[in-house]
């Protein structure tokens, strides 16, 4: 139990929600232990096995920072490459987000006692793969967890960018942030307009010699970082150009702007426009998706907030983060709204023509909700 741990915890912020197959052999060089000091290390494992691991050592376990990739025996091999650090049981595991390649040992560790960390609106998340995303044993961050592991403060922000449940974790004490796919070495940049906003935070609370792990690739700098949000920011830009003469995702990858970005994005142009080419364009035409549709000005959108009764007895939420609108449903989905009108917000980068109606009082506040939201053909 949470009270007889030796680490003292101190929570804001939180809501508490109530073998894969035989291991592969790996090499022992598979995974990489850096040592940031006596308490803090990060793994990063070879291409293939999913996230890089933040390693907080306590007196009486370990805290973990993402758990690689879902995979027979990724699970196994991280608990063996733990035992290189501490023989200390694992007590907690922070997800930056839900992505199979960062939550892969969750349900071997949550089996063993640890406790699974998440952002809350993994509540309104649908997975497919063979781990849950919600565990009995589990605490849901909805903005800012704040506690002590250890010696070791320990703050999580909820944002919005590169998954709806992103949790940026920042230990102060080592002057360390963790990205997750907020920051890729190898790749990037995320294709929501969100992205630049939780960049510029992060950069905002960040000491200029601290160092930063992505969600992928090598320990970097805020220097680094900075010029990855500015980066960022001219890639939305560049697309957007591009978009607007109407060049095809095949044409932009050929202009020179867009290849100096892809370089310094993932470091290896011959295979971004190799092997990944397919990749390279998906990731153009999910920027372009992401362009604001929004016709329509909602100066009063504290209206729309709040909870609304569906005519099927489910519960729809509208939230506002950072000026963006979003609609979710518990188990369902989580979408961000674009108004384009003061009684239709659509589903931004849906493809079905998923929207909202809301039915408005005389005084323009929320009477009833319409989902119109059609069932996926067979």
């Amino acid at each position: 139990m949470i009270n007889k741990l030796a680490t003292f915890i101190a929570i804001t912020g939180l809501l508490i929600v109530a073998p894969i197959t035989k291991a592969n052999d790996r090499p022992e060089h598979a995974i990489t232990i850096t040592k940031i000091n006596d308490q803090v290390y990060v793994l990063k494992p070879v291409r293939g096995m999913g996230s890089n691991v933040g390693v907080v050592v306590a007196e009486d376990g370990l805290l973990l920072i993402d758990a690689m990739n879902i995979q027979p025996g990724v699970d196994k091999f991280l608990a063996k490459t733990l035992k290189k650090i501490s023989d200390k049981p694992v007590k907690f595991v922070i997800n930056t987000h839900s992505h199979r390649d960062h939550t892969g040992a969750n349900k071997y560790f949550s089996d063993k006692g640890a406790t699974i960390i998440s952002q809350e609106n993994i509540k309104f998340a649908k997975f497919d793969g063979p781990n849950p995303l919600l565990y009995p044993n589990q605490w849901l961050v909805n903005k800012k967890l704040t506690m002590t592991f250890g010696s070791e403060p320990i703050i999580a922000h909820a944002a919005i960018s590169h998954t709806y449940n992103d949790l940026i974790v920042y230990l102060p004490k080592s002057n360390l942030v963790f990205m997750g796919d907020n920051m890729g070495t190898n790749w990037g940049p995320n294709n929501s307009e969100q992205s630049p906003i939780v960049l510029n935070k992060i950069l905002s609370n960040l000491r200029q010699d601290a160092k930063v792990v992505p969600g992928h690739g090598y320990i970097t700098t805020k220097k680094h970082l900075n010029q990855y949000s500015a980066n960022t920011t001219k890639w939305f830009s560049v697309i957007n150009q591009f978009n607007k003469k109407q060049l095809t995702p095949t044409q932009i990858t050929k202009e020179p702007k867009f290849i100096q970005l892809v370089e310094f994005f993932t470091g290896n142009i011959d295979r971004a426009f190799g092997e990944d080419l397919k990749h390279t364009k998906r990731r153009i035409e999910r920027t372009i998706d992401q362009f604001p549709h929004k016709t329509y000005d909602t100066k009063n959108y504290k209206n729309y907030l709040g909870k609304h009764s569906l005519t099927n007895g489910e519960v729809i939420e509208i939230i506002a983060r950072d000026n963006f609108l979003y609609a979710r449903i518990d188990g369902d989905f989580i979408a961000e709204l674009s108004p384009t009108s003061a009684t239709r917000f659509d589903f931004l980068g849906w493809e079905n023509n998923e929207h909202i109606r809301f039915v408005l009082n005389n005084d323009n506040t929320v009477n009833h909700v319409k989902l119109h939201k059609p069932e996926p053909k067979e």
